[in-house]
């Protein structure tokens, strides 16, 4: 019997500390422009703290880059006012809108500005927890909601359980805590006459703070859901089971309505509660200045490459590490950039932040900065300040210390290209550097397709891998993981 490795070392926290950042020069404390700088700047560092393999939270990825999908350019927009009562002005409007998205935006509102020293300098108005509605016909709907004791009576009644179809099944690490997301087809026992035969209902169920997992697909025919020890269980076929301490669920049922829950909850939910867009005043997204216009392009587009974690299939190819480099900081520059009385001073500060970037993003960047490029109109001369791309790194063996990260499985896949009918498992690692690497660990990807088994238990998140690969068959922790796929194993490394 061959001895095992050298245990790896202890791994760092789950979750990385966020350095405070510094309000920008000559900004009020409670100025809404320092209050959304901040944000800026946290927002990048909780990037950094997730380019480790170990710390990567894909959840808290993909909620950080949401936020900016919509609120860089009136960002940039605030930062570039000639004045400083526009800027304020500009930047109080951006806020309100950030902030009327719900309560949880302005949460982290909240807490990303309390983190950083400041407050929001005005009340946020309040906002009516999320709750079942009516859509733009007036037939009623449920809403991802927390599990309830009455929901879980319900279930049976609406939608034959017994008959359940485990469509995928994610679990992965957020934080210090193991998440996991089902999504379950059912057929329905109501009568819903204009439904097709091909039409069924389906679930999502999301396990938050999941403490036991016992999962064989080959089993998971079956699905119950009970309360238990304050916390939730959820059966998977005869002998499957996932324990969590907490539990939601989001219904997917074009003839909701129909269902015994729809017509209780139809009778309950007012008539004029309709779902309606945000209140607050949407701000202009027209930026001034040519290269503010090209800086705020960029970092958008920065935030987007960053949200790609919201698919598992390509959570692993983000340059996170490259991307925390680049725009570490970037809310106080932006705020610097914008704040000299000349529009003409403002305009060559854009230029030269984002010559900056151009240099600290380094070869790594340039795929990410030509995709930005092409949203920005005329200005064919800065894709010649990128230097060259960086080659392909060719992957290393995976060590016995890797540590399994996520793993996630689609019996049909549903990214565009794929073979119609194709499953497709994912399993993510974290892979440690090589002796003269750093400390940085880095992110691996296994995908199987077609998988015709899988045995999965809690242990395999838990201690080194221990990874065998044979042909289709994939072990981690003596068989604490089993996957047997109908190819052999393919391997994906990290963008950087």
């Amino acid at each position: 019997m061959t001895p095992d490795p050298a245990p790896a070392p202890a791994p760092a926290p789950a979750s990385a500390p966020v350095p405070d950042p510094v309000p920008a020069a000559g900004l009020r404390k409670g100025s809404s422009l320092a209050v959304l700088g901040a944000l800026v700047d946290q927002s990048w560092e909780i990037v950094g703290a997730c380019a480790d393999a170990r710390r990567f939270d894909r959840q808290l990825l993909v909620r950080t880059a949401d936020v900016w999908d919509n609120n860089t350019l009136p960002f940039f927009r605030a930062a570039e006012s000639a004045t400083p009562w526009t800027r304020e002005f500009h930047a109080r409007t951006a806020l309100r809108w950030m902030a009327d998205l719900g309560e949880s935006r302005q949460q982290w509102i909240r807490d990303r500005a309390a983190a950083a020293g400041l407050t929001v300098p005005f009340r946020l108005p309040p906002q009516a927890p999320p709750g079942r509605y009516r859509d733009y016909a007036g037939q009623v709907r449920p809403t991802h909601e927390p599990l309830t004791a009455q929901i879980v009576d319900a279930l049976p009644g609406d939608y034959d359980l017994d008959a359940a179809d485990l469509r995928s099944f994610v679990i992965e690490h957020s934080g210090d805590r193991l998440d996991a997301r089902l999504a379950v087809r059912v057929p329905r026992r109501y009568p819903a006459p204009d439904a097709r035969p091909d039409n069924f209902a389906s679930f999502a169920v999301l396990l938050t703070g999941v403490t036991d997992v016992d999962v064989d697909i080959a089993d998971a025919r079956s699905v119950t859901v009970a309360a238990e020890g304050g916390g939730w269980a959820l059966g998977l076929g005869t002998r499957g089971v996932l324990r969590a301490a907490a539990a939601d669920l989001a219904v997917e049922d074009t003839f909701w309505h129909l269902s015994p829950s729809g017509r209780r909850a139809d009778a309950t939910v007012p008539p004029d509660s309709r779902f309606r867009r945000p209140g607050a005043r949407r701000p202009p997204y027209v930026i001034v200045g040519r290269n503010a216009d090209t800086a705020a392009a960029l970092m958008r587009w920065a935030m987007v490459t960053v949200r790609r974690a919201r698919f598992s299939s390509s959570a692993h190819k983000s340059p996170l590490a490259a991307l925390h480099r680049t725009f570490a900081g970037a809310g106080s520059d932006v705020i610097a950039a914008g704040a000299h009385r000349s529009w003409r001073r403002r305009d060559a500060a854009y230029r030269e932040l984002t010559e900056e970037w151009f240099r600290r993003g380094g070869p790594e960047m340039v795929p990410v900065f030509r995709e930005g490029l092409k949203m920005v109109r005329h200005r064919p001369e800065l894709p010649g300040l990128l230097p060259e791309p960086a080659a392909p790194s060719v992957p290393a063996d995976i060590p016995p210390e890797a540590r399994l990260r996520a793993l996630s499985y689609e019996r049909q896949s549903r990214r565009w290209g794929s073979r119609e009918g194709q499953g497709e498992l994912l399993v993510h690692l974290a892979v440690p550097p090589p002796a003269d690497g750093g400390e940085r660990w880095r992110s691996a990807t296994l995908e199987g397709l077609d998988p015709a088994e899988l045995l999965l238990n809690r242990a395999a998140f838990t201690g080194p891998a221990h990874l065998v690969l044979a042909g289709g068959t994939l072990a981690v922790r003596d068989g604490a993981l089993t996957a047997v796929t109908a190819g052999e194993w393919s391997r994906a490394e990290s963008d950087e």
